[in-house]
């Protein structure tokens, strides 16, 4: 039974398909990785965040014309 083109065409689209199929995996694997990864480092690392103070409902700059020494 001889290979033709016809058959030929199929074999290279299920090549693709896989390749494509095997990428996508590959990718979500990679993003589930990293997101482990970076909740470790975060974890393990000191950052400035740590330390910082986050004042909530100031007024906006509109309320005081922008100067720091009213607010």
């Amino acid at each position: 039974m001889p290979f033709t083109k016809d058959k030929f065409t199929f074999v290279v689209l299920g090549v693709d398909f896989l390749v494509i199929v095997i990428t996508i995996f590959y990718f979500k694997l990679l993003e589930i990785r990293f997101d482990e990864y970076s909740e470790l480092f975060d974890k393990r690392s000191v950052e400035m965040r740590d330390f910082a103070i986050e004042i909530k409902n100031l007024p906006k700059d509109i309320d005081y014309g922008g100067k720091e020494l009213l607010l």
